[in-house]
């Protein structure tokens, strides 16, 4: 689920008719999440993100040096002419040691569709440190080999993808590659994988999870 926010007070506007940046309500049980929102509005085109600021120093660079890049590449491609649009939300997850963000973009550049996908960025609290597939790679070399077989077995059993009946695009989405299984979160029941669209099947058929059990993976997440 996404959070549906409201604006608690405008903290900086820089032109209000081009850029403000707006602090929003805490979400989350019982941490202080502050969530912040971007909104920048040029000639034809708009982009609005919203992200977290936590407690946590290295969690936050991270993630705003990911929003920012994202923001910064997207820019580029804007043109006056054109109405374009970009819009960033996120999921929060929380388990052990670690918070984890599942931030869902969207970007619509006057294509047939809009083009959306999804990036991770997760947080030992307890290593004080980002933690992503290369992390967990150089724990257990074999990794990758083990989320495949998981990913393509549970999946192929999938009513859903028996039905849509493409074998070549869960073989390719679920092969293992780093790409392929870099956006993931840390949960109580295990790692949650989201595939991307396209990655297993046509778009219209939209984004896939899957939960992996740590015993499957040789994970000890608690150290």
């Amino acid at each position: 689920m996404l959070y549906i926010l409201k604006v608690n007070n405008i903290i900086e506007t820089k032109n209000e008719n081009i850029k403000e940046t707006i602090a929003l309500r805490t979400i989350a049980s019982q941490d202080d999440y502050v969530l912040q929102r971007i909104n920048e509005k040029y000639k034809n085109s708009n982009i609005e993100v919203y992200y977290p600021v936590t407690k946590y120093e290295v969690l936050n660079k991270e993630v705003k040096s990911i929003i920012d890049a994202k923001i910064s590449k997207f820019k580029e491609n804007i043109k006056d002419n054109v109405k374009y649009s970009m819009f960033i939300n996120f999921d929060i997850y929380k388990y052990d040691n670690y918070i984890g963000f599942v931030f869902h973009v969207l970007e619509d550049v006057a294509a047939v569709h809009p083009n959306t996908y999804i990036f991770t960025v997760n947080y030992n609290i307890k290593n004080n440190c980002i933690i992503n597939i290369d992390t967990l790679i150089s724990e257990n070399n074999n990794i990758l080999n083990l989320m495949s077989k998981y990913a393509y077995i549970t999946l192929s059993n999938s009513d859903k993808i028996k039905e849509i009946n493409m074998p070549y695009m869960l073989t390719n989405g679920t092969k293992a590659i780093k790409t392929n299984f870099e956006s993931f979160v840390f949960t109580k029941y295990g790692m949650v994988i989201f595939f991307e669209k396209y990655q297993i099947a046509p778009y219209t058929h939209g984004e896939f999870c899957i939960t992996i059990p740590y015993l499957e993976l040789n994970l000890n997440i608690s150290e």
